[in-house]
């Protein structure tokens, strides 16, 4: 059954301070933050939002990279940024993108579906949550991990949009159509648009050096697909014509709509030259070694559109 109405979390009093932990099933204390909009009311059933981080970095950095706080408090949604736990093979946080029992990757770290569940378990108890406008969003390794979520809490999460890193795992079946918004540069090194070799595998000189070859492989293997062919397998997910409609917008950026979906939107912004970075975001434009950041468009501000155009569907 789909989630929709106000939260449990509506029934009581506003909570002294904001939580920033949570013991998660496994016993692993995991931390994350939670911003209230300024016109918060305990009362009024907010939207909420989850920002997840990429690879190595944590929710403090996402928030930079993003302005997720600041979009948020704007459009009157509860965000909540969560950090990843860190992994003891890599020394590095991330987000487990597995779902499997067995495999290299499932190794890797604690069950993060079952995490973001519990975490929102946690926040719709204690806040007012619309719980027909959840939506998740991303960098890289968190826009990855929004796509698995999109399949694996379909019945919970409205909308995703993801940026510079997409999946459509293998076995995915939504009990929804979740629409997904993704955004990728053309001249990305970390997660390639054509799919194929990445910085993060080559070998011990990658971040990823502390892998298994077999790990290593199964990683490369699940995630460095052709960008287009994974927004292509979201956009047959959700029933949409297979060829998208192209619009120029300027000389960096190309918007994709795939029409007629029988499912859900499925949109798809392409910076021509653009690197590993979050369109229209300050943060990545001052790291060269993830290249070119368009100011064309802004990301944030676009997935915020679609959230508030993309509520859960009535039963």
């Amino acid at each position: 059954m789909l989630a929709s109405g106000p939260s449990s979390g509506c029934e009581q009093p506003e909570p002294a301070s904001l939580p920033t932990q949570i013991v998660s099933a496994d016993g692993v204390r995991r931390t994350f933050r939670v911003e209230l909009p300024r016109d918060y009311d305990q009362s009024v059933p907010a939207p909420l939002v989850f920002d997840f981080h990429g690879l190595g970095s944590d929710g403090f950095q996402e928030a930079l990279v993003s302005g997720v706080d600041i979009a948020a408090d704007r459009a009157g949604f509860i965000s909540v940024i969560p950090d990843g736990a860190l992994n003891q093979v890599l020394n590095a946080r991330l987000w487990n993108l597995s779902t499997r029992s067995e495999g290299a990757l499932a190794e890797l770290a604690v069950d993060d579906v079952a995490f973001t569940a519990e975490l929102l378990d946690s926040i719709e108890s204690q806040f007012c949550v619309d719980t027909g406008r959840v939506f998740a969003m991303g960098l890289s390794n968190g826009g990855f991990f929004s796509t698995v979520l999109a399949c694996a809490m379909a019945d919970r999460i409205a909308a995703v949009a993801t940026i510079a890193g997409i999946t459509h795992p293998d076995g995915c079946e939504p009990v929804r159509p979740v629409p997904v918004l993704h955004f990728h540069g053309t001249a990305d090194n970390v997660v390639p648009f054509d799919g194929g070799e990445s910085v993060l595998t080559q070998g011990s000189r990658g971040p990823l050096g502390g892998l298994t070859e077999e790990q290593m492989a199964d990683f490369a293997n699940e995630l460095f697909q052709p960008i287009e062919d994974e927004v292509g397998q979201w956009a047959a997910t959700n029933r949409c014509r297979s060829t998208p409609e192209v619009i120029e917008l300027s000389n960096e950026v190309e918007r994709r709509v795939f029409a007629d979906c029988r499912g859900a939107d499925v949109e798809f912004y392409v910076i021509e030259g653009g690197g590993h970075t979050w369109p229209g975001s300050l943060a990545t434009a001052f790291i060269s070694s993830l290249g070119f950041t368009t100011f064309d468009v802004s990301a944030t501000a676009l997935a915020f559109e679609w959230f508030v155009g993309h509520p859960m569907p009535a039963n």
